[in-house]
């Protein structure tokens, strides 16, 4: 019998990046109790196939875990007892913790920090489709995200930067030799002059992908996590979102630190004058991009 049994449902309204960042905390039970088993919500199953943390995926709590629904009340986001659910959805006022997500989930499991670093395992196949991509592409590429600010996802609206400013990225960085790989679903925008991966590549390729880069530029978004897995260096765009709680230290964060930043809530209207966003330029973003650069 397994010393715990944990089910993973992630935050579906958050989308893959929560789910990601809720990895660390669930290595660490692992760690700390070696003869857990833990097992992920079966719709997740395409994202978290090739990871050994899991022992299966399901499709309800009540496949695996004894606690009758009426007392899941007290499992939830508990390790106390043999069962625990987790289910990371309580995040801190943004305006108000210094904590990173990542050991916001920690301690709200009542484990200690951990390294701010998301570990993903990836498969043979997935690593050699992506060789081959940057093969074919024959220069140093950097990989670019811009959520679709047309979209179901209010989040991804509040965090999209500007079209037109993006098309003036990509062409001053292939202006210096770099091609761009855009990378998102396929109803997401096009950028001009970026060579279009829009949905071509499943969740495993597109962070395979990373490994080969020279760099990353976007906004907060799954990209932005991915940055953490592949170790890579970026340019990353925050707006609504504050890269105290979404960041990692190995980027270069664009924040602009007004008094109404950081303004998401999944409670309040979208922000029209997204003075922001507005107020990041494409100097300031190529700048930043030179330090990577060198």
């Amino acid at each position: 019998m397994a010393e715990k049994v944990i089910y993973f449902e992630p935050n579906e309204t958050g989308g893959i990046g929560d789910a990601l960042m809720a990895l660390p905390a669930l290595e660490r039970i692992k760690t700390l109790y070696p003869g857990s088993a833990v097992y992920c919500k079966y719709n997740y199953r395409r994202i978290f196939r090739h990871q050994p943390l899991f022992e299966g995926f399901v499709e309800r709590a009540e496949d695996i875990l004894k606690t009758p629904r009426t007392g899941y009340k007290q499992i939830l986001n508990k390790l106390e007892g043999p069962e625990s659910i987790i289910y990371p959805d309580n995040w801190p006022p943004l305006a108000e913790t210094t904590q990173h997500a990542i050991n916001f989930i920690c301690r709200g499991l009542g484990l200690e920090d951990v390294a701010e670093k998301i570990n993903f395992k990836m498969n043979a196949a997935d690593i050699s489709w992506a060789a081959e991509a940057a093969r074919q592409i024959d220069r140093k590429f950097f990989i670019l995200h811009q959520p679709c600010p047309v979209t179901r996802c209010a989040c991804s609206k509040k965090k999209s930067w500007y079209n037109e400013r993006w098309v003036e990225v990509v062409s001053r960085l292939k202006a210096g030799g770099y091609a761009v790989i855009q990378l998102g679903v396929v109803f997401e925008q096009p950028i001009a002059g970026a060579i279009k991966y829009l949905g071509r590549t499943s969740i495993q390729q597109a962070l395979a992908l990373f490994r080969f880069a020279h760099g990353f530029i976007g906004v907060d978004s799954v990209f932005n996590h991915a940055t953490s897995i592949a170790d890579l260096p970026g340019v990353v765009l925050f707006g609504a979102t504050t890269p105290r709680i979404w960041g990692y230290k190995h980027n270069i964060n664009i924040y602009k630190g007004l008094k109404c930043q950081p303004c998401f809530d999944r409670t309040q209207s979208d922000c029209l004058k997204r003075d922001c966003m507005q107020l990041i330029s494409v100097d300031e973003v190529m700048q930043c991009v030179a330090e990577i650069i060198q």
